[in-house]
């Protein structure tokens, strides 16, 4: 069993969450989730947010935030509003580009974004998606071009099933990647199931899980988070509930 806290990313419970935030992330805390990552506006009063865990129980891992929102004019906001809830976690959760070019320039302004927020006590991560690992630039993978252009400041938040979607060898990744993984997202993967894969559950798809978990506490994690976004399937809640049951059953 692993010995880091397992937090949901609140992606996937979207349909409730910010028209009954409290009601939703109860739910999340009876499923037996340690925490919650949340994604989104910043619409809701930063005090509401902090109360609403502190009264639940629950720890908030980070929070999945937009490139622009940390920059130029709108980074003092962001970070003012992460402060009041005690989030340290900022993860930027897509990027797209045609070009070796365009994603050479995207390292660079994460890069800067990350050392502006590590001045703050913050951290920086980015979030891949499967096409980071389909795309190609003379040979390279986009995520390979993106990482090669920021420095250790930024930490990749390796989204497993979407890597995998792709073809991603997930356990390499995280090799290559020690003392820089903060947090995780693990998402089932099965080849050949619906949804690119993911309508399946952690008891019955691709993942070496225990492995991959061992790689991720080994390599500076301090949370596993369960992302579970399909509907085909399982309702959202009942998919998130599933999701870490058999999550922890893989582990056991």
């Amino acid at each position: 069993m692993s010995k880091l806290p397992v937090a949901l990313g609140l992606y996937s419970v979207r349909g409730t969450l910010f028209s009954d935030m409290k009601g939703t992330l109860s739910k999340v805390k009876d499923m037996g989730y340690d925490g919650v990552e949340f994604f989104g506006p910043f619409s809701v009063l930063p005090q509401t947010i902090k109360d609403m865990l502190e009264e639940l129980g629950l720890g908030i891992c980070g929070w999945h935030v937009s490139l622009e929102s940390l920059e130029g004019v709108n980074f003092a906001a962001t970070v003012a509003y992460m402060k009041a809830i005690g989030v340290d976690n900022l993860v930027v959760p897509f990027l797209n580009g045609d070009s070796a070019q365009e994603w050479e320039q995207y390292g660079k302004r994460m890069t800067a974004a990350a050392l502006k927020l590590k001045e703050e006590g913050m951290h920086l991560g980015y979030h891949n998606h499967a096409h980071e690992f389909s795309k190609k630039f003379a040979g390279k993978t986009a995520w390979d071009i993106l990482f090669d252009n920021m420095t250790r400041d930024v930490f990749p938040q390796i989204d497993t099933g979407n890597g995998m979607q792709a073809g991603m060898d997930l356990l390499a990744e995280l090799k290559k990647y020690q003392g820089r993984l903060r947090t995780t997202h693990f998402k089932p993967c099965k080849a050949g199931a619906p949804e690119h894969g993911h309508d399946t559950m952690f008891d019955d798809d691709d993942h070496d899980l225990k492995a991959a978990v061992a790689l991720c506490e080994a390599g500076g994690a301090t949370w596993n988070v369960i992302e579970f976004e399909t509907e085909n399937t399982y309702s959202q809640f009942g998919g998130a509930r599933l999701a870490l049951e058999t999550f922890k059953a893989a582990l056991a």
